[in-house]
């Protein structure tokens, strides 16, 4: 008996470095693959690639938008702007700015200039269905073209049919480990806090809401391990 548990011990001794794998890319994609080794030189030369927070406002009974809706997730994106968490990371100090001092965040609500006060009640469904027709005229503030198809789903001739809102928060990403990469994570989970009154929100509104941070699936992984 006392040989057979020595045996198993030095069997075992592999568990002392044992540790589960939640990055998604090294779970599916060799160490020694070319697109490994081809997304490390990027993530080298480049820094990793962005981190996006993502919302699908859902009507599956007729189009999504109305004014009342429109006021509403004015709202809601207000509230992502002004969310603050620990040493005061805000969404500001972690987000992707291309052009200067702007977010990109990719929303119906750009189509506005992303300023409520633009929002006419006589006016909007023409406004919309215009930037639109032409995104180069109703430039959101970080200074890009909304590509309609980026921003409503399942709409026929016209996005006011449109039974879908995608909206895109767009995070600066930074190697493993470090300090910036913690604050945007740490951002991310208050988020998903907030994501989850919203959808309740939604449903009141008969409205289903899914969303997904870039956190997240690492933390679905955890919890499937667990």
């Amino acid at each position: 008996i006392s040989v057979s548990v020595i045996i198993v011990a030095l069997l075992s001794l592999g568990w002392v470095n044992f540790a589960v794998e939640t990055d998604p890319v090294r779970l599916w994609v060799a160490p020694d693959s070319d697109a490994a080794q081809e997304k490390q030189f990027f993530d080298e030369k480049f820094g990793p690639f962005f981190r996006a927070e993502q919302v699908f406002l859902v009507n599956e009974s007729g189009p999504v938008m109305d004014y009342d809706t429109l006021r509403w997730w004015f709202d809601v994106e207000g509230r992502v702007e002004r969310l603050r968490v620990a040493d005061g990371i805000t969404l500001d100090g972690i987000c992707y700015k291309p052009t200067g001092d702007a977010c990109v965040v990719q929303s119906v609500t750009g189509y506005f200039d992303s300023d409520i006060r633009n929002l006419d009640p006589n006016y909007w469904k023409q406004q919309l269905k215009a930037c639109a027709g032409n995104p180069s005229d109703c430039l959101p503030p970080f200074g890009q073209p909304l590509n309609p198809k980026m921003i409503f789903g399942s709409f026929g001739d016209s996005v006011l049919e449109a039974r879908a809102l995608v909206v895109t928060w767009v995070v600066s990403n930074h190697p493993e480990g470090t300090e910036e990469l913690q604050r945007a994570m740490t951002w991310e989970d208050e988020l998903k806090r907030t994501l989850l009154d919203v959808q309740r929100e939604a449903a009141d509104r008969g409205l289903r809401l899914s969303f997904n941070t870039e956190v997240s699936l690492e933390q679905e992984l955890n919890k499937s391990t667990n």
